[in-house]
Parts: structure tokens; sequence; C-alpha cells
């Protein structure tokens, strides 16, 4: 039987300094892509596949402009935020918070962080920074109040 080590950091109200949990912040700034769960106004829950980009102690994406997502953000700013972990189940990292349209935070085009993050994979659907951005304007910051983490010990 294999044993697992098991983190849980915050208490659900405040935000989680990411930046102090040194694997957590590594697997946020090399994984590239998470699962954003928001919540209809009907209570139904939604996930979708996001690139994000850790910002210190909070996560940035964008989004697409009308995007059902940020209508439920609208309604109810509770999400979850997890990372994919491998394909044996291992290395799991899942995280409650709060996510807002951040009307201050740069345009995909003109963050320098989030291009080099994702500059390859950007090029390799065609897109160009600017097509990136155009595409995806509405930029929504994460704040994580929550962090539960797996992985086998040892």
């Amino acid at each position: 039987m294999s044993s697992y080590d098991y983190t849980m950091v915050g208490d659900g109200a405040s935000p989680v300094a990411l930046s102090s949990l040194d694997r957590i912040a590594a697997l946020l700034d090399s994984d590239l892509v998470g699962w954003f769960t928001t919540v209809s106004p009907e209570g139904a829950p939604q996930s979708s596949a996001v690139w994000f980009l850790r910002e210190g102690d909070t996560l940035l994406m964008y989004s697409s402009d009308g995007a059902t997502r940020l209508r439920n953000l609208a309604a109810n700013d509770a999400v979850a935020f997890n990372l994919r972990g491998d394909r044996g189940g291992d290395d799991i990292v899942t995280m409650e918070g709060a996510a807002a349209v951040d009307a201050d935070a740069p345009a995909a085009a003109g963050n320098a962080d989030y291009l080099e993050k994702y500059a390859g994979e950007i090029a390799r659907l065609g897109w160009t920074p600017e097509s990136f951005a155009a595409y995806f304007p509405v930029p929504v910051r994460i704040t994580i109040r929550r962090v539960r983490a797996w992985k086998p010990a040892g």
C-alpha cells in the first residue's frame, strides 16, 4: 500500500500565500493547463481548461468576451482551480477561491511573463500574441483561499 503526503493550506476565507508553497508554486509555474470551475447562476458547476500565470500569490488567466464563465463570475465569484496531476493520479493539486475580472491587468499581448510561458503554444495554434489577445481580451484574477495537494510519499 502506497502512502501519500497530504497538504492542506487555507481556511477558505483568507488568501493563501502561494509563493510560500514551493512545490505548488513550482507546479503552477510549469504546468501549462489548469481546470477552472465556475458556478452558474442556477448553481451548476462549469469547468474549462485554461492557460494561466501565477503572479505572486494570485493566478491570472484571459477569457473570451461574452464567455459563460464571465456571466457565472458576475453572479458568484466562488471558483475552483485544479492542476491535472500525472496519468496515475499522483501529484494532485486542487484549489478553491474567488475570481473576478481584473481591469488593471495588462492585455495578454502586453504581458511579457504570460507570453514567455505560452509563446510556443500560441505559435503552435497559429496565433500571434496580438490575435490571441484579441480573442481572449478579458483578464481574470483568481485569489486562492484553500489548497489541497497529494503526492506519493518519499
